[in-house]
């Protein structure tokens, strides 16, 4: 089993080289796009996406954008823009540990969200405020706003409804309700995820209910399924997630 969890990790460091480049296309792409926009609100949206895409390779880049993107956004008057710029922001404080501040800066977002007319945005606010705590094992703060989250995307798309009710399934698993987690995971099934982009997600839940459960097998099972789904998507960052649980079921 110790030969089984360091192979997980040396293949976690093969994709982590990987997910760099993948990261840094986007980054450039991005760039290009945003040299050649005039608008002043094209530019807020380009660097709040910006800021995301510079989560995965340099936080402090991402930041910096994300602060681009707060003050141009304020200048012009841009509320959907603001908010898409405080989620970045927000973002990359998680990734460099600020967890309360990571939780400030999407509730702004959230407060500002409430008063527009764009329950998708809304959602991903929730599920920004829902990821951190998640992270900081409360719990019972991340479900409440995964289910908002839910209930503001209900009826609007299904692509984020699935999303959401699985990222809800992964917060009861990992606090050992799996009642709950079923229940979640069953609802994401409903909302059709016969597209493969929800597959990775899927399957490390899926994964990870198993595993909660002592079902290690299939839990093992899950993750495979969910790897190759990942490499077909060119997925690297589900890939890296699905290997760190992964990890988690080895030790076990």
């Amino acid at each position: 089993m110790k030969k089984s969890f360091l192979l997980v990790f040396l293949l976690f460091g093969l994709f982590e080289t990987s997910a760099q480049e993948q990261y840094t296309t986007d980054i450039d792409r991005l760039k290009n796009e945003l040299s050649g926009v005039k608008a002043d609100s094209s530019k807020s949206l380009l660097m709040a996406d910006l800021s995301e895409a510079y989560r995965w390779s340099s936080a402090d880049s991402g930041l910096a954008y994300g602060h681009k993107a707060l003050a141009l956004s304020r200048r012009i008057g841009f509320p959907s823009g603001e908010v898409r710029a405080l989620l970045g922001l927000s973002v990359n404080n998680r990734e460099i540990g600020l967890l309360s501040k990571s939780v400030q800066l999407a509730l702004e977002a959230h407060r500002i969200a409430e008063h527009l007319d764009k329950p998708l945005l809304l959602g991903t606010a929730n599920v920004r405020i829902a990821n951190a705590y998640h992270v900081l094992k409360d719990y019972k703060k991340a479900s409440d706003f995964y289910n908002e989250a839910i209930e503001k995307v209900a009826g609007k798309d299904k692509w984020y409804e699935a999303a959401f009710n699985l990222l809800g399934a992964l917060n009861y698993s990992l606090n050992d309700q799996q009642d709950s987690a079923r229940l979640y995971f069953e609802n994401a099934l409903k909302y059709g995820l016969e597209s493969i982009r929800h597959k990775p997600l899927l399957y490390m839940v899926q994964g990870t209910i198993e595993e909660k459960e002592g079902n290690y097998e299939l839990a093992i099972e899950s993750y495979h399924r969910g790897i190759k789904d990942s490499q077909i998507l060119e997925s690297n960052a589900d890939l890296c997630d699905i290997f760190l649980h992964m990890a988690d079921t080895f030790q076990n």
